[in-house]
């Protein structure tokens, strides 16, 4: 079941307020409209939050909008909901969902893949049988087959993918995307392999909502290289005593 945040502040955020105004709507409508907008996104381009290829009528009915679909995608575009037809902070409001999935993906293709491998292995052991293969130190006994499975080295695709060893799952989910390059050579450091990348991401998850990370529009995030060589998935997370939120990351110093 796909799901998105929604924060109880939607009803009185500045960016309704304008919807409303542009619209000439109330904020229950106003509200209804951007929900269904990202569940429409979720639905059918959840990786991204692009809706290019659907086009305004598409992207205004999917909305629910019964109003002219230029005038309403004109509106969430001023408004600053819309950036031409890309969802505006796509991975804030979804982020957690899309890390998710994509990890997911990935664990369902490599199972897939090794059970490839394991019936592939045992048809040939098979066949071998039925071909009267046999043991060459005593010609009257059979050949064993060999069931032990080679290792596998997931592929590494172009060098600016590394989509096997999870650093595209990683690089959409951190919020600040610089010095590509620089992250895909910091993350092959990470010997003999990556970290459990599903511990990696939780801990992206819990500093993306912390104060520092937050404060002046994602100034103090580090760069990506820069997190992953200093393995920052193990840095602790403060909280304040009353709120609850996250206000800061606590460095590990060893």
């Amino acid at each position: 079941m796909a799901w998105i945040e929604s924060h109880v502040e939607i009803g009185e955020h500045p960016k309704i307020f304008k919807l409303m105004e542009l619209l000439s709507i109330d904020a229950q409508k106003a509200v209804g409209a951007i929900h269904l907008l990202w569940h429409f996104t979720m639905k059918y381009a959840w990786r991204d939050g692009n809706l290019d290829r659907f086009g305004e009528m598409a992207v205004a009915r999917g909305a629910k909008w019964e109003g002219d679909p230029k005038e309403f995608i004109k509106a969430l575009q001023s408004a600053g909901f819309l950036e031409g037809l890309q969802v505006h902070d796509w991975m804030d409001c979804a982020g957690r969902l899309v890390t998710d999935r994509l990890y997911n993906e990935k664990r369902r293709k490599t199972a897939q893949g090794s059970a490839k491998s394991r019936s592939i292995t045992a048809q040939n052991a098979v066949k071998r049988r039925q071909s009267g293969a046999t043991n060459p130190t005593n010609p009257t006994l059979p050949t064993v087959p060999n069931l032990t499975l080679p290792n596998h080295t997931p592929p590494t695709g172009d060098s600016g993918g590394l989509k096997g060893n999870g650093f595209d799952v990683f690089w959409q989910a951190y919020p600040r995307h610089v010095g590509k390059q620089s992250a895909i050579k910091a993350w092959g450091k990470l010997k003999p392999a990556p970290e459990p990348l599903k511990k990696i991401l939780e801990a992206l998850e819990r500093q993306k909502q912390s104060e520092q990370w937050q404060r002046e529009g994602g100034r103090f995030i580090p760069h990506p290289a820069t997190w992953i060589n200093g393995k920052r998935w193990e840095d602790e997370i403060s909280q304040t005593p009353a709120g609850g939120k996250y206000a800061g990351i606590k460095y590990n110093q060893g």
